[in-house]
């Protein structure tokens, strides 16, 4: 490892550390709610320095690339595990939940999309995705005494992992049929496809059809949903505020470097379902929330009904209409 790319990824470590350091302090002066807010507090603050210091640049052959989005998305990320950390202990500290357990699950979710948002690997993108979505399966079970919790987590858990291994075995098709797993070579060698240069295999449909299911699984697409209210309704309230935002930016990074970067050239083959995809989901979000009497439920199916319009952003930048990525973004 250079010096460089030591720091590029170094918001990357310092996320890392934080989690580390929250679980020392807690070793050291345990039980000391203060104590474990501050020194998260003061580690993501250190994360987010070092973030919009970076400049841009890629690191380890590719795999790993620093750009202004990637910048601007560590930051959303710090600032939404911030502020979970900051107004949990509200929540968790009456009920005897730990804290530190709390701050540390979070940063680490929070690496996880850090990583996400700077994938410039297929492989890198799903062990991102994966490190983000793992501590969220605990953090959805948080509260070990309530039915609701673990009903919501073991949920979660099952069908996150069905969706991770179909994610993963679309992968598999992409890099058998194109060779690589770097997005920008995987992006090159789709274009060559369509443009008639390289063969055509009906296997590139299936990983296509594998990806984006699995994809839908993890954003909580209509009608890969079912997880969700669950989900939502089991896990402590600031767990339940963090899962309505953090996994939504997460999902907005994953959209992105998957199919703005590496599925870009097999667009006309992919819009017509997220098109699909859109309408049902912005649909049943919003009518079925309208029916829910607990607040939790109503904002799982809101969560749902915002993935609409996210893929709406989607579809329209894949028409070329670049508002749409402006959309995306919103």
């Amino acid at each position: 490892m250079t010096s460089e790319e030591f720091i590029l990824i170094s918001p990357f470590v310092a996320g890392i550390l934080t989690a580390v350091a929250i679980l020392a302090a807690d070793l050291v002066r345990p039980g000391r709610t203060a104590v474990a807010v501050s020194v998260a507090l003061i580690g993501l603050a250190i994360t987010a320095i070092l973030a919009l210091a970076v400049g841009n640049g890629s690191a380890f052959g590719g795999t790993y690339k620093v750009d202004d989005l990637t910048r601007f998305l560590d930051v959303l990320f710090v600032a939404v595990i911030a502020l979970t950390i900051l107004f949990g202990p509200d929540y968790l500290v009456p009920r005897g939940l730990p804290v530190a357990e709390f701050a540390t699950i979070l940063v680490f979710a929070m690496t996880g999309a850090m990583l996400l948002s700077a994938a410039g690997d297929l492989l890198v993108l799903f062990l991102a995705l994966e490190l983000m979505v793992l501590p969220g399966y605990m953090l959805a079970g948080f509260h070990k005494t309530d039915t609701y919790s673990t009903e919501g987590a073991i949920k979660y858990f099952l069908l996150g992992s069905f969706s991770s291994a179909i994610f993963l075995f679309g992968l598999a098709f992409i890099w058998g049929l194109t060779g690589t797993t770097q997005i920008d070579a995987v992006a090159a060698a789709l274009a060559e496809v369509v443009a008639g240069t390289a063969p055509l295999s009906p296997g590139l449909a299936i990983g296509l059809a594998f990806l984006t299911t699995g994809v839908a699984f993890k954003i909580a697409a209509v009608p890969f949903h079912y997880w969700t209210p669950d989900a939502y309704q089991g896990s402590p309230t600031p767990i339940t505020g963090y899962l309505s935002v953090g996994p939504k930016i997460a999902a907005f990074a994953l959209i992105l470097r998957l199919f703005v970067e590496a599925l870009a050239p097999l667009a006309e083959f992919w819009l017509p379902v997220v098109i699909v995809l859109a309408a049902l989901t912005m649909t049943l979000g919003n009518l079925v929330a309208l029916t829910q009497d607990n607040v939790k439920r109503m904002l799982a199916y809101s969560s749902i009904a915002h993935t609409g319009y996210m893929l709406v952003g989607l579809a329209a930048y894949a028409g070329g209409q670049i508002s749409g990525l402006e959309g995306l973004l919103y």
